[in-house]
């Protein structure tokens, strides 16, 4: 059923297959794997010049020529291809186990991750199809195209001078040269640009469209997994004894009047039906979305113990991952800007910056968009452990919540960082720096990063401790 549906009903998938064991998940993803291998040996032979059966005996060439030439080294390099792969997946699947991680034990959690990992493999399948297809029929049409149209450009003979002597009339041959072959060139870039117009539009933009069509296919691909991992499952409840929530004694036997007798809590904070009520941004929809994002945002970077004490940790809880993916966009837009400010610093041209912008720049702002998800993935997933190992306890539940509703002042950080990155390049070409250089012998350069590098390190390094206090406010959480 994976190869059927997995792709474009990842979450049903999932549910339907909780029971599958991982020794059988792993078989599909073996399946998977193969078939994924035999596409990609065919998506690498459509990107032949002369064509895609051309492209199949190349490949074919290669390949088996390796093999009797050197076997040992070709088996080895097989098997660490093998083995990274596997590693790989294997690590794909921790990394986004915070993602679906639910009161339960630590290794349940790595085994939804790791099976449904496996499973959803046969997702690459229908993708690697479609740009099979793609490319094929992409270069083709280019193929023919050149053939039918070559570029042939009219454009003047150049004489090279041949005299060696530094006379003025030699210097001055020479400058007349120079300037004939800078005409001669910016000809024939107007002549490359107007043959590259007069093409057709899919041929023109082959390599773009092919380029979205990955990106496209990767975050599909992923999105797929997430959702897979992060579906609603069965978890049996894990029966714990009642505990103060401020030091963890136990508060069996008492009434809610009473105190906790180790640290003098009120029974009622810990035990009391108004006890950890959720975030604010659970209750969006009846208090607004605009403040309940505020409040959560301010409350995770400013007052993370007491936030953590706020978190739903037994409960089912999904809100977070909103929050988390509602910042993409700003994340975007911060992206957006640092591409025209990296070719301004550049000296790049308009040209350079129209490149960027429509071909390097949107994989680099979708990557940086991400970034908040892997980071708050990663910290949550560490910081879980670290914490579990000494509670006792599976807390990346948790820190997953708080990660997810630290990403507001993940973006603010990296608004700040960007902005101190334009101040510090505008003030290195301050007469201060000047005097410096001359007085001291620092380099403009080095001390204007050094302005940008302390506050930047300053602000990750706030994020852990932020997180590690709100995970550590739910380590003792009843409900």
């Amino acid at each position: 059923m994976a190869f059927l549906t997995a792709w474009w009903l990842p979450a049903t998938t999932a549910r339907r297959t909780q029971h599958v064991p991982l020794l059988d998940a792993w078989v599909v993803h073996l399946v998977a794997s193969v078939s994924g291998a035999f596409l990609a040996f065919l998506l690498l032979a459509s990107f032949h010049p002369q064509g895609f059966d051309h492209g199949v005996g190349w490949v074919c060439q290669n390949l088996t020529s390796v093999f009797p030439h050197d076997p040992v080294a070709a088996a080895f390099v097989m098997i660490v291809a093998i083995v990274s792969v596997e590693a790989g997946f294997a690590g794909l699947a921790l990394l986004l186990a915070p993602w679906g991680a639910a009161d339960e034990p630590l290794g349940a959690s790595a085994r939804n991750a790791l099976r449904n990992a496996w499973l959803h493999t046969a997702d690459a399948l229908p993708w690697l199809l479609l740009l099979i297809l793609l490319v094929s029929v992409l270069f083709d049409m280019r193929r023919k195209s050149d053939l039918a149209h070559p570029f042939s450009p009219s454009l003047p003979t150049l004489t090279t001078p041949t005299e060696d002597a530094d006379t003025p009339e030699n210097m001055e041959r020479l400058a007349e040269y120079n300037r004939l072959v800078d005409k001669y060139f910016a000809e024939y870039r107007r002549q490359w640009k107007a043959y590259l117009a007069s093409r057709p539009w899919l041929v023109r933009y082959a390599d773009e469209i092919v380029e979205w069509a990955i990106i496209a296919a990767v975050i599909w691909i992923l999105w797929a997994v997430m959702r897979a991992i992060g579906a609603r499952r069965h978890v049996p409840p894990i029966i714990r004894p009642p505990v103060c929530e401020a030091c963890g004694y136990n508060l069996t036997a008492l009434p809610m009047e009473a105190r906790c007798p180790e640290c003098g809590e009120p029974v009622l904070n810990s035990l009391g039906p108004a006890n950890r009520p959720g975030t604010a941004w659970e209750y969006r929809r009846e208090r607004g979305r605009l403040r309940t994002w505020w409040r959560c945002s301010v409350d995770a970077a400013f007052r993370p113990t007491w936030f953590g004490r706020q978190l739903r940790v037994s409960t089912r809880v999904v809100d977070h991952r909103r929050f988390l993916v509602a910042h993409f966009v700003p994340f975007f837009i911060i992206c957006y800007a640092i591409v025209p400010f990296a070719d301004l610093i550049a000296g790049s041209g308009p040209e350079s910056l129209r490149y960027d912008l429509c071909t390097v720049g949107p994989g680099f702002r979708i990557t940086g968009a991400t970034s908040s998800l892997l980071l708050a993935l990663i910290c949550a997933g560490d910081i879980g452990l670290l914490l579990g190992k000494v509670y006792r306890r599976n807390l990346i539940p948790a820190a997953m919540q708080v990660a997810a509703y630290l990403t507001g002042y993940l973006a603010f950080c990296t608004l700040v960082s960007v902005a101190l990155g334009i101040m510090a390049y505008y003030m290195s070409w301050h007469r201060w720096f000047y005097d410096m250089e001359r007085s001291w012998g620092l380099s403009r350069g080095v001390v204007s990063f050094f302005i940008w590098l302390v506050p930047s390190l300053a602000m990750p390094i706030t994020y852990l401790v932020q997180l590690y206090k709100g995970t550590k406010g739910a380590r003792y959480a009843n409900r």
